[in-house]
């Protein structure tokens, strides 16, 4: 991972909990376009470029996106995505077939299922 990433994490005061202060990007900031991904798999992508494609259920696996960015849950109905922060504790997650933007930038890991 970056450099920039990781200090911008450490530094962050208040790490993210799901609904509350979980960054997703609202109508007013400008959208990347909405991504495809498989059956069974989770994306996301940055506005950089950076992108992850996984399906593996059980493995946690890190992911270098920062900022603003799409995701597209495409997992089996009833499995959820665990989204990591950079001491290693559940930040939040995203449900199975939900597709949307999010900021990436205190998202360290992501576990499919």
């Amino acid at each position: 991972m970056k450099l920039d990433k990781r200090l911008i994490g450490v530094m962050a005061a208040g790490l993210f909990a799901v609904g509350s202060s979980l960054s997703f990007a609202t109508a007013a900031e400008a959208k990347p376009q909405a991504i495809p991904c498989a059956y069974g798999h989770i994306c996301g992508e940055d506005g950089r470029g950076n992108s992850f494609d996984y399906y593996k259920c059980g493995i946690t696996s890190a992911i270098d996106l920062y900022g603003p960015g799409a995701y597209n849950n495409n997992q089996t109905p009833g499995t959820v995505a665990l989204l990591y922060d950079v001491n290693g504790k559940i930040g939040g997650w995203i449900e199975a077939q939900h597709a949307g933007y999010i900021d990436w930038t205190d998202i360290y890991f992501i576990k499919p299922c």
